[in-house]
């Protein structure tokens, strides 16, 4: 009888063939995150369960469970695919929006780049931090996704942005970097976005304009 050669049993596996299963696992994710989307808007998010989310997505229970973790789970990384516009593990910094804001080498032209970033981002994801507003009343620990997402995380976005709007030159006097960074946390949240688009009708080129204009006067002489 033949040898078997131990290295061929033990020999690695195809690049494509990682590749392939990767794309697969992406686009399953991708699936069950748009079904949970659709559901979370349509029905709530305390009423929508695992497997409601795993029936309308064409999965196990199971797949998300190995996937996501946790409904909660499901939530943050359906904010985190909107606020970056993809599902690519690109961070956020090296995306094109970030990078072009950071390339104009005018104060006008960079402010109205980066309002034109946040802009894009608020419209992208601001049906998801709805649901995060209304499901944080009854759910302490959605509350703490939230504030995390509108606080820690949306503060350090905003020390990147003031860094490179500085890059055209300083700050109106008498502002430092910690007061300037809350003035461009405040101005950009979700509130007056909200406030302006859902509650005055603001077309999204409106808000856009207004936001870049904001950020010039107030941060810059």
């Amino acid at each position: 009888m033949e040898r078997v050669n131990p290295d061929q049993s033990t020999a690695p596996k195809r690049p494509y063939q990682s590749a392939l299963r990767a794309e697969q696992a992406r686009l399953t994710r991708d699936r069950i995150l748009q079904a949970a989307e659709d559901l979370f808007l349509a029905d709530g998010y305390g009423t929508t369960t695992i497997a409601r989310i795993a029936r309308q997505a064409g999965v196990a229970a199971d797949t998300v469970y190995a996937t996501f973790g946790s409904k909660r789970g499901i939530l943050k990384a359906l904010m985190d695919t909107r606020v970056a516009g993809d599902s690519e593990p690109a961070p956020l910094l090296d995306r094109p929006d970030i990078q072009t804001a950071a390339a104009q080498a005018g104060r006008s032209e960079r402010a109205q780049a980066v309002a034109d970033g946040i802009a894009a981002i608020h419209e992208r994801a601001r049906r998801i931090d709805d649901l995060m507003l209304s499901a944080a009343g009854s759910d302490p620990e959605i509350a703490a996704l939230r504030s995390d997402i509108q606080e820690r995380q949306r503060l350090e976005g905003m020390r990147y942005a003031l860094a490179a709007l500085k890059g055209t030159g300083p700050l109106r006097a008498p502002l430092g970097d910690d007061q300037a960074t809350d003035i461009l946390w405040a101005l950009t949240g979700p509130d007056i976005h909200r406030l302006l688009r859902d509650q005055r009708h603001w077309a999204p080129g409106q808000y856009r304009q207004w936001l870049g204009d904001a950020i010039q006067r107030l941060l810059f002489d």
